[in-house]
């Protein structure tokens, strides 16, 4: 009698066995494709986040050749890899010297300009060219990826202002956006007709969602600068010369 429940005590055990380690396997699969799967999501929003950045910095290249006045025209691509494209109208700049506003809205009336932005937006992450800059934002956080031309120094201020104009509104696509940019206008705003001079320059900026990034950017060149809300940004400047102008650049885009 003895052997028989041995051999079955065996049988029993290696069918305990066979059900653990199988069990083992299917678990250790199954955390691995849950948290592999995710990591390779997380990666893959990142890398694409990223690449529009730098589809926005090379964007902006184009747009420094129109606003420095080596180009009138140019044009280039945007992969939105789902994400979504689009001019706003919402950031205004105003300038004043010596107690004087040189900037002037869209009346032609004196006050701030709406300089507007191009914009590349996914999930809650966007990255915009703003008047001559380009910004990205992180939920509230903001870093600036290229400077806008606002330097202030004693010996001189130089603000360039670009103005986005677009008829497209927004757009969204998986693949590349096909993006036209033309110059429209080119003002000077304001110079020094009297030789050098101590001039108080003002710069306030309105309307933008990345604040931070400016009141960083314009201390770095040379302003001082404070955060007065979270659209807005308020710097002035000491210095003997002053120069102020503006481009304004038509921006058209499609899917091929």
């Amino acid at each position: 009698m003895s052997g028989p429940f041995r051999r079955d005590d065996r049988a029993v055990s290696d069918v305990l066995a066979f059900i653990m380690v199988f069990s083992i396997i299917i678990t250790s699969v199954a955390l691995v494709y849950g948290t592999g799967f995710s990591s390779i999501k997380q990666v893959s929003e990142g890398e694409q986040k990223a690449n529009a950045e730098r589809a926005m910095e090379a964007l902006s290249l184009s747009l420094s050749d129109i606003e420095k006045g080596e180009a009138s025209r140019r044009g280039g691509s945007l992969n939105l890899g789902g994400g979504q494209l689009g001019a706003t109208d919402l950031t205004a700049i105003e300038v004043i010297v010596d107690g004087t506003t040189v900037t002037r809205d869209a009346s032609g009336s004196v006050g701030p300009n709406v300089t507007g932005s191009l914009e590349y937006s996914v999930d809650d992450t966007a990255v915009a060219y703003e008047s001559g800059g380009v910004f990205r934002r992180d939920g509230s956080a903001s870093v600036t990826v290229v400077r806008p031309t606002v330097t202030c120094t004693s010996d001189r201020a130089i603000v360039s202002l670009v103005k986005i104009e677009s008829p497209d509104g927004r757009i969204g696509a998986d693949g590349n956006v096909e993006v036209s940019m033309a110059e429209q206008e080119t003002r000077l705003l304001f110079t020094d007709s009297n030789g050098p001079a101590d001039n108080t320059v003002k710069f306030d900026v309105t309307g933008t969602d990345y604040a931070p990034a400016w009141e960083r950017t314009l201390d770095e060149q040379g302003w001082g600068a404070s955060t007065t809300g979270s659209n807005s940004v308020e710097a002035s400047c000491n210095t003997e010369r002053v120069v102020v102008r503006l481009v304004v650049i038509e921006v058209t885009y499609d899917t091929p």
